[in-house]
């Protein structure tokens, strides 16, 4: 099945002296008063739900401390990783929060150095963390290692150290027909151990058919075990296979080094491994969804002391998790201590589960209830760790429902005595609420509706915010200016001429909304038009929408052409809609057309990502062509920009191009993300030039040839580091783009001719931080001549709507760039007082406040003074009523205003 994932005035330099530099922040544009309470900012919490967190991996760190990898759940998924104190609190000398989070289906596994550094295994990536949660860019040279096999990425599901520090992996990968183990070593520096069977992979197919391996130990001798199931035709078996230290099979295990073991006709589900001190191998799992251990000689073949001829098989339900899902947690782990009897840990009918059994496989009445110890949090838990201490407690844990009414997860800990009593329980939530802004409109009135995500339970919802002028909600709409609009795969939103509100879903439904928010029932049936089962499933998903000068409705979509093609196959697809949302038969082939480019092949997929109207009624579209990598757009890293224009009818503009068609390549990867007309008829599109997320923008004339005289040969990149995918364009022709650099709000402004423009923050780019980190989603040009701009902010503990207003956008302002703007903070960190220092241009009417992270003012040091211009001096006492911590020193004029942070200690 075919897959694709949607996607200040008067100071220039800032001079902090002393040890500790946090940030630097500087303005040329002015944050609008007017706008919020807070100088410009408005933020807006509306989701009390908790992130949802499923726990698939622990470590436990030698001062108690406890590492958690595994998935967070809030508007889309995310790997996170996440320490707690030895009381089960989130670690705030770990990244700040005590948790960072990555793009990703999610971590697995996880394993902690003898250096306390930490690597988390997802996917086919491995990462290293240093002890702050920061990355280590000794490893890899960014932290992070990728892992391709013959082409084909593995699932990593595993991951031991050995004692020289190198890093063993194990996991299975495609073959191209099925799957086989697969087992990687990395150096301690995160390079490829080319002394591991020549290039640090090794692979193996223990049948014909799937073998996935999803567990792995390391023997003393160095020799490295590796198990998970293996497909037999008609159902899984056990498989163990065991590797030389140099990555060769070891062929004096089991048969040519790998031993299978069906309990019987049933599925068989090897999930955990352990060594013993004789060296004997131990091996969990499910059969037949109950618990079963298998122990092997050291020679591979069965133990026949145990259980029944080296298979113990009971009939004590156990949930072991799926490895080829995306992602996998829900683990039974196996512990062999040091008495000889044997810890399970695992999930038995949806309860946390311990069991004991002794030396021979029968089972320990002396721990627990007959060998077994259940504890039931909620209706649905699920296991994935377990630790032994030195003094003999048992830690286990995973995921619970937080509270029995709850439909999320929270991660949790239950510590056991030595005979399996529970004695304490402790969980955690990554984030306890969730609110962003996806896109914005300004209507007539002057009032804006942010089109929003809210954290609802498990899941989320749409919303529309309506703001008045001033940045305050509009009690007047929706539930005191909020609409919950009651689905959660509302994506884009665009405005009509009339005021009514258009909303996309990625399921193709077109849902139109009179201005006040009710449902325009005069669209579609009840406001609703489902494109998809209007087109027979042609419309597989709707890209962008536009209204005509005819005020028709115009769709870009990916047309599905899998009806006429052997397989699934996408087409460039647009479709002209009547206002009241029935198609407009007169255009194209009864309202649609669809257009192939065939660069690569007649193979390649071809979707639009964005369409503009001309002045002259004339539409452009233009989107990504490519192969698919294994059948996917995920993970595709060679892309052709597709730009096609048709006439007002429909048919192909064959003055544009070549037949109509233009395709771009700058590079190797070219993805199209927006486009926007500009003067002289021109066209500009904002492209994805690389998989880092790096934009480029591309100046188009009217024919469809590269306007070389912009940029650089026709374009112009932005810095590595910043993240710019939204686009508006200035009457003037001078081009804003939205987004985010060093994780925060970030606009960069290019003139015309495509050089940065100056005038504009700093050096063309203007960042403004709010909170921790924020990024912005929607840029949009007001009626007032103001600029914008809506995303989210992370306060800490929640994600929030975040808005900025900025004034002076549209001419710009002046850039100090002279050595006399000077700010100066010292010392800092402050135990009791500093001094701040800076100097004026020009003459100034200045406030001083000291803000904390949550925007509250702590404590204003001056308010509305007027000063002259030259160099100023200011106390700052900070003594009393100061907890140590971040707190922000903003300093503000009514041309506009600076925040530097600064550090209080005790």
């Amino acid at each position: 099945m075919y897959i694709r994932a949607k996607k200040y005035l008067f100071m220039k330099k800032i001079l902090l002296t002393g040890a500790f530099l946090m940030s630097a922040l500087v303005y040329s544009q002015n944050l609008d008063s007017t706008f919020g309470t807070n100088g410009g900012v408005v933020v807006s919490q509306f989701s009390t739900s908790k992130t949802s967190d499923l726990v698939a991996g622990a470590a436990l760190q030698s001062d108690g401390k406890m590492v958690y990898v595994g998935r967070s759940v809030a508007f889309s998924s995310f790997s996170f990783i996440a320490r707690t104190d030895a009381s089960g609190v989130l670690d705030t000398s770990f990244n700040t929060f005590g948790f960072r989070t990555i793009s990703g289906s999610g971590f697995e596994a996880v394993a902690i150095q003898s250096d306390g550094k930490i690597l988390a295994v997802g996917q086919s990536n491995i990462y290293r963390f240093n002890t702050d949660g920061s990355f280590d860019n000794t490893f890899s040279g960014d932290g992070i290692y990728s892992v391709t096999i013959a082409g084909y990425s593995p699932s990593l599901k595993s991951i031991a150290l050995q004692s020289s520090g190198k890093i063993v992996l194990g996991g299975f990968v495609s073959n191209g027909g099925d799957n086989d183990f697969a087992l990687i070593r990395l150096n301690a520096d995160g390079s490829a151990d080319t002394a591991f069977d020549f290039d640090g992979i090794a692979t193996l197919a223990v049948g014909s058919e799937d073998d996935e391996a999803v567990t792995l130990a390391i023997q003393g001798d160095g020799k490295i075990v590796l198990g998970g199931q293996s497909f037999n035709g008609s159902d899984y078996d056990f498989a163990v296979a065991r590797f030389n230290s140099i990555g060769t099979l070891d062929t004096s295990f089991g048969t040519n080094g790998t031993t299978v073991s069906p309990f019987g006709s049933a599925l068989d589900l090897g999930r955990a491994l352990d060594i013993q001190s004789d060296g004997k191998i131990l091996m969990l799992g499910a059969s037949n969804s109950t618990l079963s251990i298998a122990r092997y000689n050291t020679n591979g073949q069965l133990d026949t002391s145990f259980g029944t001829d080296g298979l113990l098989l009971t009939t004590t339900p156990l949930t072991v998790g799926n490895p080829t899902n995306s992602f996998y947690f829900s683990k039974p782990v196996v512990k062999y201590l040091s008495d000889g009897k044997i810890l399970v840990s695992g999930t038995s009918s949806n309860d946390y589960a311990l069991f004991r059994f002794n030396a021979d496989g029968s089972v320990d009445n002396s721990f627990g209830s007959n060998g077994t110890t259940l504890y039931n949090l909620e209706t649905l838990d699920r296991q994935g760790f377990l630790f032994v201490k030195s003094d003999g407690k048992i830690i286990c844990g995973g995921s619970s429902l937080d509270g029995a009414t709850s439909d999320f997860q929270r991660g949790v800990q239950l510590q056991f005595t030595s005979n399996g009593l529970f004695e304490s329980l402790t969980s955690f939530n990554l984030k306890q609420g969730a609110d962003r802004g996806i896109a914005v409109i300004e209507q007539s009135s002057g009032k804006t509706v942010v089109l929003g995500q809210s954290k609802e339970g498990a899941g989320f919802n749409n919303t529309l915010v309506r703001y008045n002028t001033n940045g305050s909600l509009d009690t007047t709409f929706g539930v005191n200016g909020m609409l919950n609009l009651g689905i959660s795969n509302v994506y884009k939103m665009i405005q009509q001429p009339d005021g009514k509100i258009i909303l996309i879903t990625t399921g193709a439904d077109l849902i139109r909304l009179n201005a006040d928010g009710q449902a325009d029932l005069s669209f579609g049936v009840n406001s609703i038009t489902n494109m998809k089962a209007d087109s027979n499933n042609i419309v597989s998903f709707i890209d962008a929408i536009e209204i005509g000068p005819d005020n028709k409705i115009y769709v870009a979509f990916d047309y599905d052409s899998s009806a006429t093609t052997n397989g699934t196959l996408f087409d460039f697809g647009l479709l002209r809609l009547n206002s009241n949302g029935t198609l407009d038969t007169t255009f194209g082939n009864n309202g649609k057309v669809n257009t192939r480019f065939n660069f690569y092949s007649a193979a390649e997929m071809n979707f639009p990502a964005d369409l503009y109207i001309q002045a002259d009624g004339k539409i452009i579209l233009t989107g990504p062509l490519y192969i698919p990598l294994n059948g996917s757009y995920v993970g595709t890293t060679e892309f052709t920009n597709g730009i096609v224009r048709y006439n007002t009818d429909g048919t192909i503009d064959t003055t544009f191009g070549t037949n109509g068609k233009v395709t771009t390549q700058i590079g190797t990867y070219n993805h199209p993300f927006k486009i926007e007309g500009t003067l002289n008829n021109k066209f500009i599109i904002n492209s994805g030039i690389s998989t880092s997320n790096l934009h480029s923008l591309t100046r188009y004339n009217s024919n469809g040839s590269v306007d070389t005289s912009f940029g650089v040969n026709g374009s112009v990149a932005d810095q590595p580091g910043q993240i710019y995918s939204t686009m508006v364009v200035q009457s003037d022709g001078k081009i804003l783009k939205g987004g985010r650099s060093g994780n925060q709000f970030s606009i960069s402004r290019y003139n015309a001719d495509g050089s940065p423009d100056t005038s504009f923050g700093t050096s063309g780019i203007l960042s403004t931080p709010i909170y921790y980190n924020s990024s912005i989603a929607d840029l949009i040009l007001l009626q007032s001549g103001k600029l914008l701009a809506t995303g989210y902010a992370f306060n800490g503990s929640n994600d929030v709507l975040a808005q900025v207003r900025y004034t002076d956008i549209t001419l710009g302002t002046l850039n100090f760039e002279g050595n006399n703007n000077v700010l100066l903070v010292y010392p800092n960190p402050i135990k009791q007082a500093a001094t701040f220092e800076y100097t004026l241009e020009n003459n100034e009417t200045i406030s001083i406040d000291i803000v904390d992270l949550q925007g509250k003012v702590v404590k204003s040091i001056l308010k509305n003074k007027e000063q002259s211009v030259g160099n100023h001096k200011q106390s700052i006492d900070l003594s009393e009523g100061f907890a140590a911590g971040i707190y922000i020193l903003n300093f503000s004029s009514a041309k506009g205003n600076q925040s530097v942070r600064i550090m209080k200690v005790d």
